[in-house]
C-alpha cells in the first residue's frame, strides 16, 4: 500500500494534546492516531447521515451531552434532506397502498380470492350444463 506524508500546521498546545492523548491511549505513531481520528470522525459522520445525534452520556444515562462540530454540519444538513426526500417517498407509497387497497387484512384478501374461485368454477359449471342441454335440445 502506498503511503502519503500530510504536513500539518498546529500549534504547541496542539501538538502537546495530541502527544499526550497518545500517550494515554498507548498509540506509538502519528499514522496510527490520525487513523483512529479519522474512523471516528468517520463513524459520527455516518451517524448525522442517519439522522441521528453523536454524543455521550453518563453511567446511570441521566446527563446527555451532543456532540456540535461546525465540520460535521453539512452530514446533518445531508440527512435532512434525505429524511425529506423518504418522508415524501413514503407518503406516495402510502397513498399506492391505499389507492389499491393492499391496506386489507389478509383474511379478507384470502377469502376474496376464495370467493372469485368459487364463481368460477360455478360459471364454468353452469357453461358446461348451458352447454349439455343445448346438444340435448
Amino acid at each position: 500500500m502506498e503511503t502519503n506524508r500530510i504536513p500539518l500546521d498546529l500549534s504547541e498546545k496542539e501538538r502537546a494534546e495530541i502527544e499526550r492523548l497518545m500517550a494515554f491511549a498507548g498509540i506509538k505513531t502519528e499514522s496510527e492516531f490520525v487513523s483512529n481520528a479519522l474512523e471516528l470522525f468517520r463513524w459520527a459522520a455516518e451517524e448525522m447521515l442517519y439522522s441521528r445525534c453523536v454524543g455521550s452520556f453518563d453511567t446511570q444515562g441521566q446527563s446527555v451531552q451532543t456532540l456540535e462540530m461546525p465540520c460535521l454540519a453539512p452530514f446533518a444538513a445531508a440527512a435532512s434532506r434525505l429524511d425529506a426526500k423518504r418522508s415524501t417517498e413514503e407518503e406516495l407509497q402510502r397513498r399506492k397502498i391505499e389507492d389499491t387497497k393492499i391496506y386489507r387484512p389478509l383474511s379478507e384478501i384470502m377469502a376474496e380470492m376464495h370467493q372469485r374461485e368459487v364463481n368460477r368454477a360455478k360459471s364454468q359449471e353452469d357453461r358446461q350444463n348451458h352447454e349439455s342441454l343445448a346438444r340435448v335440445g
